[in-house]
């Protein structure tokens, strides 16, 4: 599929995706390319991820989402926290600038502890995110990063 294809076909499988994750329980739905992937999420991984919104939204109102595709020149690919606050303007198109974010939560799953320890927490500091918090819901173990360099 051609770029401009997948470009004008976006917002439409943007919307799928989004049609699909509100209606179907336990998996994370992501658009790569001009596919629409779904992928299982432990029951851990998904209880935590819905209680950290409960608990944001509560906090921050509308400004608590999550599955939100954010670009960053500093970034090698587009990244979607598991939740987020923000201070976005949802008129603009996606993916939203990770400038935005205020705070992002990954939850760490199984096949990609490095990932969500390491590697994630290193480009949303070179993004300038102010705060990340990483929930490990198999260890019962929490770590948040501040004070963001460009180096991590």
């Amino acid at each position: 599929m051609t770029e401009q294809r997948i470009a004008r076909n976006l917002p439409h499988l943007l919307s799928l995706a989004e049609h699909v994750e509100e209606r179907v329980e336990g998996v994370d739905v992501s658009v790569v390319g001009d596919v629409v992937m779904m992928s299982p999420v432990s029951p851990a991984h998904f209880r935590t991820q819905r209680e950290v919104d409960r608990q944001l939204r509560e906090q921050v109102g509308d400004a608590a989402l999550g599955g939100i595709e954010f670009t960053h020149p500093e970034w090698d690919t587009r990244r979607s926290p598991d939740n987020i606050v923000w201070h976005g303007d949802e008129e603009e198109p996606a993916p939203y600038d990770a400038d935005t974010i205020d705070l992002a939560v990954e939850i760490v799953s199984a096949s990609s502890v490095e990932n969500d320890y390491v590697i994630k927490p290193r480009e949303y500091a070179a993004a300038g995110i102010p705060a990340c918090l990483v929930l490990d819901p198999y260890t019962r173990a929490w770590t948040v990063f501040t004070d963001p360099s460009g180096g991590g």
